[in-house]
């Protein structure tokens, strides 16, 4: 498709601005055609820093206000660039998800701490709990709102369920040299581990960041 990150991002920007409303008017959302989808999701799939966030079969996609993404949060958190702003979002199983422009071509992102290794190992089981638990009327485990058409986040909890306590007792029958590297035979450890130990459960935007 392209050779360098640096031509598909401007590619990338070059098919968004079609999308912008013209005249300084407020951005507003607006269905993406089947030509620009296409392309919007085979660049998304060449990525890896995107291609986790889109289906594998045809999705509907459309561009709405970037801060569409950040529904549920302080508005004091959403700087007043990024409402001016534009965003694709695709259409999934667990909701919509919003694509940005940050395009990397690498063919994997590669880890630079064990927190990083640790979450990238475990996010396909994160967005398998977050597309089943949307299925049936979906509600925050917090604040007990609806969650439905909206942006979600998938909370570990705190205290002793915490991603950081379940990972901390993961880590304690293991070499520090085994959790610094994260080789494929600890990441099986690791993904077991989690799925046997972590209470997932889903909560909205606001209440996911206020009760870190």
């Amino acid at each position: 498709m392209y050779t360098s990150s640096t031509a598909l991002r401007r590619a990338w920007s070059q098919r968004l601005r079609r999308y912008k409303p013209k005249g300084g008017s407020a951005p507003r959302r607006r269905k993406v055609n089947p030509q620009d989808t296409s392309w919007f999701l085979q660049a998304a799939r060449a990525c890896a820093s995107h291609r986790h966030k889109v289906p594998d079969t045809d999705a509907q996609m459309y561009v709405d206000r970037a801060d569409r993404a950040f529904e549920g949060m302080p508005a004091r958190l959403v700087s007043r660039h990024v409402k001016r702003c534009v965003c694709v979002f695709v259409e999934t199983a667990a909701g919509p998800r919003a694509l940005n422009g940050k395009l990397d071509l690498r063919r994997e992102t590669v880890p630079r701490t064990r927190t990083a290794w640790m979450r990238q190992a475990v996010q396909r089981q994160i967005d398998v709990f977050r597309a089943a638990a949307r299925r049936d009327g979906p509600r925050c485990h917090l604040c007990h709102k609806s969650l439905q058409g909206k942006m979600t986040h998938v909370d570990h909890g705190v205290g002793e369920y915490s991603l950081k306590d379940v990972a901390r007792r993961f880590g304690e029958t293991r070499t520090p040299a085994e959790m610094t590297t994260g080789g494929k035979a600890v990441r099986r450890q690791w993904q077991r581990f989690h799925k046997k130990n972590a209470r997932l459960a889903l909560a909205c935007v606001a209440c996911n960041l206020a009760n870190k």
